[in-house]
């Protein structure tokens, strides 16, 4: 870590995961009141939340394996994120436009967390 960063909330790629959890409840908001909406937007929204959740544990550790796992966590949460948008566009709750560009920002918060991990297990090597 670097010396400015003092909170979880100073790094870039848990900013990007709230920013995606934010846009995500607006989907879900926008989503039918029914079972599938429901179950839907309730895995959905855990996905989501997950990630910077795991970020923000991950960072209280402040380094070695056990902030790796966190962040490791947080990864595949940002992957199941990318799964369910895919499974509501295909499922026509999410049009293409808005599921391209969560998907970006799922696919970067992926990329992100993954460099760290690297990098943080390479220093201890």
């Amino acid at each position: 870590m670097t010396e400015y960063v003092q909170n979880f909330r100073d790094l870039q790629v848990w900013q990007k995961a709230h920013k995606l959890l934010l846009s995500v409840a607006e989907i879900i908001d926008k989503l039918p009141d029914n079972p599938k909406g429901r179950i839907l937007g309730q895995q959905l929204l855990r996905a989501a939340s997950s990630i910077g959740a795991n970020i923000a544990e991950g960072f209280g550790r402040r380094q070695g394996k056990e902030m790796e796992y966190f962040f490791f966590i947080a990864k595949g949460s940002s992957l199941e994120t990318e799964n369910w948008l895919l499974v509501l566009r295909d499922m026509g709750f999410l049009d293409n436009k808005n599921f391209l560009k969560l998907e970006g920002l799922c696919q970067e918060v992926t990329r992100m967390l993954g460099a760290f991990v690297h990098k943080s297990q390479s220093r201890r090597k």
